[in-house]
């Protein structure tokens, strides 16, 4: 029986997972089921299940594979399979959704790919368990009209739900969601709360953020950048928190300026989560993402309904990524490598102006020599030092040594050390750069209240980062 990936998407995807956001972080403990704090019943670990045609085990969900390596599939009439919930109290109900993920203009083979999320027809609501412990619902009716360059890919499914110790009270979107890979629990359920709307209070910039019965809502803003918002809600929840603030746009281009040599502006995201400690897993209360015009502030109304109890800790993250195609010595084709300055804060915290705390390091060195011009003939344990940032004061650094290779004329461009130091210099130990091999240097300075250098992968909950990164060094 060949394995099935399953990963939950709230807003924005799982966690910190959102284009390689760090984590700074102490890993999660994939065997522990946290209970609910919520006044409903402590929901257990999911076990999920799909089957492909021919599996005598289980329904057949009614495709077939055309690669079983990449599970790339093709949709064919129906479909079906079942969510299998185990240890459910005899009684209680269930709300459940369920989406897939479908690939668009690909054919196999292609880097042309669009993910667009489709959502199950007749997909289960609530259902009541019976007096055994195991539940079992059936998802009929898949909607995704494919063409012949279109597949759907359940290498990403998503699954949302809670459990009632009784009929759920009207209105409720409570959902809870795990993340699962290859039928390995990585993180706890987690209560996903709901946005109903995020507006510009002034000038010719709309933004919205609530989406609801799984479509996905597209607005255009005045300089022609596209933003999505995308919340999984059935129904709204009253929407009890209003923020208004004024993030001041132009200050983080001003602190961020270019991160290294050919770096450009890509994106402004904008999110609101709240989590419970000590899992970092982050149900999405708002999501913002779009060029946007980095000339401009940013004044804006946030209105949200927060049904999360009062020991969940609530962020606002505000990040500016930076891009730049890296293209290796030799190569034909470029690698692009990201990099961003944020800041995570109290959701209190958005009143009035937000500003940024802290700008990147300056003056990057490497053996004395600077790393923003191409260097040869380095040492492959060089010396790597910088100028703490002029604004606000780093209570750590994490120094990047970045592997740059020419793999049949494609940049292959990957991370291959991280190191954490609360220096201002540090020398790279051996067998991290290879002779002869181009690589690169990226400094990220944290500002982390309370940092403990003692413990280095305690995850902070608001802090600011910088990142500042080099151009090709050849040793």
């Amino acid at each position: 029986m060949k394995r099935w990936i399953l990963i939950c998407l709230t807003v924005g995807g799982c966690g910190d997972d959102i284009k390689g956001k760090p984590d700074a972080s102490m890993p999660v403990d994939a065997s522990v089921d946290a209970p609910m704090q919520m006044g409903v019943v402590n929901v257990s670990a999911l076990n999920h299940y799909l089957t492909e045609a021919g599996d005598a085990t289980a329904p057949a969900m009614g495709y077939q594979i055309i690669d079983s390596t990449d599970r790339v599939i093709t949709p064919s009439t129906g479909a079906n399979g079942n969510l299998q919930f185990t240890n459910v109290a005899p009684g209680n109900y269930f709300l459940c959704d369920v989406s897939f993920i479908t690939r668009v203009n690909c054919v196999q083979g292609s880097s042309s790919v669009l993910d667009v999320s489709r959502y199950l027809a007749g997909r289960p609501n609530f259902a009541k368990a019976s007096a055994g412990t195991t539940l079992n619902l059936t998802m009929t009716g898949l909607t995704a009209s494919a063409g012949p360059n279109e597949f759907i890919d359940l290498r990403t499914l998503n699954v949302n739900y809670i459990e009632y110790p009784g009929s759920p009270p009207a209105g409720t979107v409570l959902f809870q969601s795990l993340n699962y890979k290859d039928f390995g629990l990585l993180q706890p359920a987690d209560v996903m709360r709901a946005t109903q709307l995020v507006t510009k209070t002034s000038g010719s910039e709309t933004y919205v953020a609530a989406v609801r019965s799984g479509s996905t809502t597209g607005i255009t803003m005045a300089d022609a950048q596209p933003t999505t918002a995308m919340v999984n809600l059935s129904t709204e929840l009253p929407q009890d928190t209003t923020r208004t603030f004024n993030l001041r746009r132009t200050q983080f281009a001003n602190v961020a300026g270019s991160p290294g040599p050919g770096f450009t502006y890509l994106q402004l995201d904008l999110n609101g989560w709240s989590e419970a400690r000590p899992y970092n897993y982050q149900p999405w209360v708002f999501w913002y993402t779009g060029a946007g015009n980095e000339t401009m502030d940013l004044p804006l109304t946030v209105t949200y309904g927060d049904p999360t109890p009062s020991n969940y800790v609530d962020t606002f993250e505000a990040a500016f990524w930076f891009q730049n195609t890296i293209t290796a010595p030799g190569a034909t084709s470029g690698g692009v490598v990201q990099t961003f300055v944020a800041t995570y804060r109290p959701s209190s915290e958005l009143t009035g102006d937000v500003t940024p705390k802290l700008s990147r390091v300056t003056g990057l060195k490497v053996n004395g020599m600077d790393a923003t011009v191409s260097q040869s003939n380095l040492t492959v344990t060089p010396t790597v030092s910088w100028t703490p940032p002029s604004l606000g004061t780093a209570t750590h650094y994490q120094v990047y040594v970045y592997r740059v290779i020419n793999q049949a004329g494609a940049s292959i461009i990957s991370v291959d050390g991280v190191f954490t130091t609360t220096n201002t210099s540090m020398r790279v130990p051996p067998m991290f750069i290879r002779p002869g091999e181009p690589f690169m240097i990226g400094v990220r300075a944290y500002m982390v209240p309370g940092y403990d250098p003692l413990k280095p992968f305690a995850r902070p909950t608001h802090y600011d980062l910088a990142d500042t990164i080099s151009t090709i060094l050849t040793p």
